[in-house]
């Protein structure tokens, strides 16, 4: 019998020989928000200080403006990152003006309004003078006054 011997592969690709590729970790250098917008906030602070020696203002009044507008960029950044209250946690008349204000994106919401005596259904279309005015599902409009309001319910955006 023959000796086997290794054969050379059938079918040959020739590719150049290269290096292997290094275990490290590809990304070196990333930022985030919060950084940029302090790195922002710092770059303002110090133009605002060089244009401060510029013009000769005393010290007490230039940090006094700096303050100012550091206290004034953290309320942006608060305010912008504020929380919504819950709907559930929200009294009467808040709960009035947000389906009042319902996002436009959305189809507004239709509610449930109790008084001691009924409860209507549909879709708050105004608030004014203390009266609530209210669509129903049938194309019916119906005002209460705000004084006669029990509770406000969202039944939620239908499909």
């Amino acid at each position: 019998m023959s000796k086997k011997r290794s054969q050379e592969p059938l079918l040959f690709t020739n590719q150049p020989i290269s290096q292997t590729p290094s275990n490290h970790n590809m990304q070196e250098i990333y930022t985030n928000r919060h950084e940029r917008e302090q790195q922002k906030e710092d770059n303002h602070i110090v133009e605002t200080k060089k244009r401060v020696k510029k013009e000769a203002i005393p010290d007490d009044i230039a940090m006094d403006v700096n303050k100012k507008e550091s206290k004034t960029n953290q309320e942006k950044i608060q305010s912008s990152m504020s929380r919504v209250k819950p709907f559930k946690e929200m009294n009467i008349v808040e709960r009035i003006e947000y389906l009042l204000n319902f996002p436009k994106v959305l189809p507004p919401a239709p509610c449930v309004i109790y008084t001691a005596k009924n409860r209507y259904q549909g879709y708050i279309t105004e608030y004014a003078d203390n009266r609530v005015t209210i669509q129903s599902p049938d194309q019916s409009s119906n005002t209460i006054l705000l004084e006669d309001i029990k509770n406000v319910i969202m039944i939620g955006i239908k499909r």
